[in-house]
């Protein structure tokens, strides 16, 4: 990943950025929510029947509409052990303020929160359903507010393999070398563009592309989830080109 930073091994990428909850073994990558880490219908100590979908949406009374986020989201400032990548793009400062998928995931995911404090269930709200964090956990990232070592997230990507796209106010460092797949979503990786309202949207454009944690990461186990902690994309090997292997997805080398 000679654009980044950092140099961390796709496996600390996938378990920085990864899923639990259901063991990875138990489910089959590609077959859908229920079952697979991020299903807690039945994998949560509470005496009440808890639906599918509860732990992050709601239909009515949400956090926001958006998503119609039902999970508490973090109060933690994110910050990384370094400012900007070795191509020179800045790392992002205001993930706890921007409006995109990484807020979400970090909800969870920087052990801050416990897994069921939700804005509303049966009736009631806000509620604790389970009080169990990712606390020391293998998949926790952001703990503190700390990302350090972590794959950059919420920054814009060289779609389409020119220069100076910006996305979340950022613009690609002047020292970006162009070794990327020109479209990474025609190998199944989620991209995503900036609205110009403060918040991320699917689907990039040339010049205002990003990349957020579900890029890389199905939380929902669709069809383009291949392999362990729900990544749309195989862990294990260095060969299988975009078709398999995670990280040559987006980087070509």
């Amino acid at each position: 990943m000679k654009n980044f930073t950092l140099t961390t091994t796709i496996a600390a990428v996938a378990l920085a950025l990864g899923i639990a909850g259901v063991a990875q073994a138990q489910y089959t990558p590609g077959a859908g929510l229920a079952a697979s880490p991020h299903d807690f219908s039945s994998a949560v100590a509470n005496t009440e029947t808890v639906g599918l979908c509860t732990f992050c949406h709601t239909p009515h009374r949400a956090i926001s509409t958006r998503l119609i986020w039902n999970h508490k989201l973090s109060s933690n400032n994110y910050t990384w052990d370094e400012t900007t990548t070795m191509g020179g793009t800045d790392l992002p400062t205001n993930i706890q303020t921007w409006v995109g998928p990484t807020r979400a995931c970090l909800s969870c995911h920087d052990g801050s929160v416990a897994i069921g404090d939700v804005a509303w269930f049966n009736k009631a709200g806000p509620t604790v359903i389970n009080a169990t964090k990712h606390e020391n956990d293998a998949v926790t990232v952001g703990a503190g507010g700390d990302m350090s070592g972590n794959h950059p997230v919420a920054v814009p990507i060289p779609f389409g393999n020119t220069g100076g796209e910006t996305y979340n106010n950022i613009t690609t460092g002047d020292d970006v070398v162009m070794e990327w797949v020109a479209d990474p979503t025609t190998n199944g990786i989620r991209l995503f563009r900036d609205s110009g309202d403060g918040s991320a949207i699917a689907g990039p454009e040339e010049g205002n592309a990003g990349i957020e944690c579900s890029s890389c990461h199905d939380p929902h186990n669709a069809s383009t989830v291949q392999g362990p902690y729900l990544l749309r994309g195989e862990l294990d090997g260095s060969t299988g080109g975009a078709s398999g292997y995670i990280c040559l997805k987006c980087h070509a080398k």
